[in-house]
């Protein structure tokens, strides 16, 4: 686990924060909060875990897809792959647990046992209102606010 940090903490320090120092969006897959429900399910105390990723900037938004053990294997299996082995029925229910159970600023769980339109609409209605509250915070809407709303709906629309 040391390792796991130990790369997270250089990926903070020389990528992340430079970008979000520059004024950056930064958009992450399976950031700090997957390292804490993965290492917790296979029995790692979590706030030990999220005591250990305080360096880590927190996200503005934190998208949880949930979805059943079943249907996430069930969508491994359609797509031709083979579920890998953290892939099992009982420890993705273990990480669905930690992952619902944790209480994290811009958490926002959405049912990912729908269509792919309906999530990627809910998906883009809580980073629009994410944003939304990141622009108020930071003072409205300002040219360089601007420009970040800009760069983030071209992120969101490719």
């Amino acid at each position: 686990m040391e390792y796991l940090l130990l790369d997270r903490q250089q990926h903070v320090e020389e990528i992340i924060r430079p970008a979000l120092d520059r004024g950056q969006i930064v958009i992450l897959d399976r950031y700090f909060p997957s390292m804490v429900a993965y290492q917790g399910a296979a029995g790692l105390p979590v706030e030990q875990m999220l005591h250990s990723n305080d360096f880590a900037p927190r996200p503005d938004l934190l998208l949880l897809l949930d979805l059943t053990p079943a249907q996430g294997l069930q969508r491994i299996r359609a797509r031709g792959d083979v579920p890998n082995h953290f892939e099992t029925a009982q420890n993705l229910e273990r990480c669905r647990e930690i992952f619902n159970q944790l209480e994290l600023p811009g958490k926002t769980v959405i049912d990912a046992s729908r269509g792919e339109a309906e999530v990627l609409g809910d998906a883009h209605a809580a980073t629009v209102a994410a944003l939304t509250r990141r622009i108020a915070e930071d003072g409205g809407l300002t040219p360089e606010n601007v420009q970040k709303l800009e760069r983030l709906t071209a992120a969101v629309a490719s």
